[in-house]
């Protein structure tokens, strides 16, 4: 048996695997992202009053709430760009940035139309996520696995 080698693209073959080792990390980052967002590991400055009427005292919540938030989680999407691939993980939940980075000033609008003024603190979720499953171990573990090491 014998074959014949006609041409070599080691770019595409390096974009590719990339891509491929970025889209199976996705598959690692999404349910971490989830793990970090039910984790009661976020410091709330007050009591809360929920829409079931259940009061929550002040102290480390998780950032689940309705529910909606922790559903708005898109799949992930790896695509090509000018610079290589990338990996997008978005939530559509309207308040998703405001959760992320808090408000020093603007007032914010409970479900019974309560005003609370400004202080609410922002509650990052993909920081821990990404500390826990380091996108650079995962590449060089799935990196030797493709290459049968």
């Amino acid at each position: 048996m014998s074959f014949r080698l006609v041409s070599w693209n080691a770019d595409r073959l390096l974009r590719r695997v990339p891509q491929r080792i970025l889209s199976d990390y996705g598959d690692v980052l999404g349910p971490q992202l989830q793990n970090e967002i039910n984790s009661s590991q976020f410091p709330w400055p007050r009591d809360t009053k929920r829409k079931n009427g259940r009061l929550v005292k002040a102290g480390k919540r998780n950032i689940v709430d309705t529910g909606e938030f922790a559903d708005s989680q898109t799949a992930p999407q790896v695509s090509e760009v000018d610079t290589g691939v990338q990996m997008q993980i978005g939530w559509t939940a309207p308040y998703a940035t405001d959760i992320f980075t808090g408000s020093d000033s603007a007032d914010f609008i409970s479900y019974q139309g309560a005003v609370t003024v400004g202080n609410q603190p922002g509650r990052d979720w993909i920081t821990p996520a990404l500390e826990a499953q380091p996108f650079d171990r995962y590449f060089v573990q799935r990196w030797r696995e493709i290459d049968g090491r």
